[in-house]
């Protein structure tokens, strides 16, 4: 079931990032069941248009976001995100959804192996390349 939601958040990310749009807020209690088994991304209310020239309502040391689930760029600097922060939240939130547990630094979990029990054997590369710290080491053109 974690999986299934997993790629239908990942589709509406993929879908969001097509036109310009990081989300910005990828956690659990954003994403609502359809009672068809359709996982929805909802609460687009923080999100940044890449492709406006509007200015930003994002100010200069203003966190948006929910901690656990944001990226580590995203926490130095609000401005500074693209699709693959919110491949951050994708991986943060599996980690929720399979384990029940949120943790603040996934991005650490090679160097604290805890975090990852629990977890099935074959998740956790993947979830690891998406919580990494660096963006570039995160997957950058597709979600899924």
């Amino acid at each position: 079931d974690a999986l299934l939601i997993g790629e239908h958040v990942a589709l509406a990310l993929a879908a969001a990032a097509a036109v310009g749009v990081v989300h910005r807020d990828v956690k659990p209690a954003n994403v609502l069941l359809h009672p068809q088994g359709v996982a929805k991304l909802t609460d687009f209310g923080i999100a940044k248009d890449l492709d406006s020239t509007m200015k930003s309502l994002t100010a200069s040391g203003v966190g948006l976001g929910t901690l656990g689930y944001m990226a580590p760029e995203q926490r130095k600097d609000p401005r500074s995100v693209d699709p693959r922060t919110d491949v951050y939240g994708v991986g943060a939130t599996l980690y929720t959804l399979l384990t029940g547990r949120t943790v603040v630094d996934l991005f650490i979990a090679e160097r604290e192996p805890k975090l990852l029990e629990g977890l099935p054997d074959p998740l956790i590369p993947a979830l690891m390349y998406a919580t990494a710290y660096r963006p570039d080491d995160r997957p950058a053109k597709r979600l899924r």
